[in-house]
């Protein structure tokens, strides 16, 4: 790799960790990990385009992280406070996103975060991208689906409470997302066993069905963080939480934590497969 190369790139890593934890969504490591076992699993005829390109594409799903730096909205796309609206299973707010709109108001919709609306509009941008054939916006509408995507699947993604900052857990989102999956890269890996993609119908109710399915773990996971506590220890800084620590939350949250990352594979594939479907399956394969 070039030098040039490789300092922009750190530096960009470098920058992302200035802003605050809240804004983070499963760490580098993790997306990239996801998005290539998403590749691995699709069908042989919808597969060439993105094995050719497994590097970039795997790469390049971090991107949606990087545009919050320069577009001030970017950040409530990648999640979606959905306990905001009620009680399980939120059926006061409405999917349909003109309807939610006219209940609660665009600037209370937002707020509360657009991720499930975003893969849908993210999944269409891909379709059109496949129909011309255009292998920029190809690249970069099969990042930004895999981003969202990905995000659903981590749980405090779902939740108010997404740094646990209402129960005690300051700071278990970057932990968990970060610092406690790259403590154990090989185990992670290996736990990520997508399955078949299948064709979505309807790609916004299928993005709030993932929402319902992620929202359920978030309880756990802030258990599992005051579990792995040493009881009477203070915990106000981040060198306060050492290897044990995070063997622990690893060991608390290790099932569904495969399972989720499991499940964010299959929903990334799933939902390029349909992109392509939807774009007449055009051969994209010497691109």
């Amino acid at each position: 790799m070039k030098k040039t190369t490789y300092f922009l790139q750190a530096a960009a890593f470098a920058a992302l960790f200035l802003l605050p934890s809240l804004l983070l969504s499963w760490g580098f490591w993790a997306h990239k990990a996801i998005t290539r076992q998403a590749i691995s699993v699709l069908p042989a005829e919808a597969k060439a385009f993105f094995v050719e390109h497994a590097d970039s594409i795997s790469e390049k799903s971090i991107d949606p992280d990087l545009w919050r730096r320069h577009d001030d909205k970017e950040g409530n796309r990648h999640f979606i406070d959905i306990d905001n609206y009620g009680a399980y299973p939120f059926a006061d707010l409405p999917r349909d996103y003109n309807a939610a709109v006219d209940k609660y108001g665009e600037e209370q919709v937002y707020k509360m975060g657009i991720v499930p609306w975003r893969v849908a509009e993210m999944m269409d941008s891909l379709t059109t991208a496949m129909k011309a054939r255009d292998k920029k916006l190809m690249i970069r509408y099969t990042t930004a689906v895999a981003h969202y995507v990905e995000d659903i699947h981590m749980p405090l993604h779902t939740v108010v409470n997404y740094d646990g900052q209402l129960s005690g857990n300051k700071g278990i989102h970057s932990r968990y997302e970060r610092w406690m999956l790259e403590a154990h890269p090989e185990d992670v890996l290996a736990s990520i066993q997508p399955n078949t993609p299948q064709y979505i119908d309807n790609a916004r109710d299928a993005a709030f069905a993932w929402v319902l399915d992620s929202f359920i773990w978030a309880d756990n996971l802030l258990h599992a963080d005051s579990h792995a506590k040493v009881p009477g220890k203070s915990y106000s800084s981040r060198e306060d939480y050492d290897s044990d620590y995070y063997a622990k939350l690893y060991q608390n949250t290790r099932a569904f934590t495969g399972l989720q990352l499991s499940k964010a594979a299959t929903a990334t594939a799933s939902c390029w497969l349909t992109a392509w479907v939807n774009a007449g399956k055009p051969d994209l394969s010497g691109l």
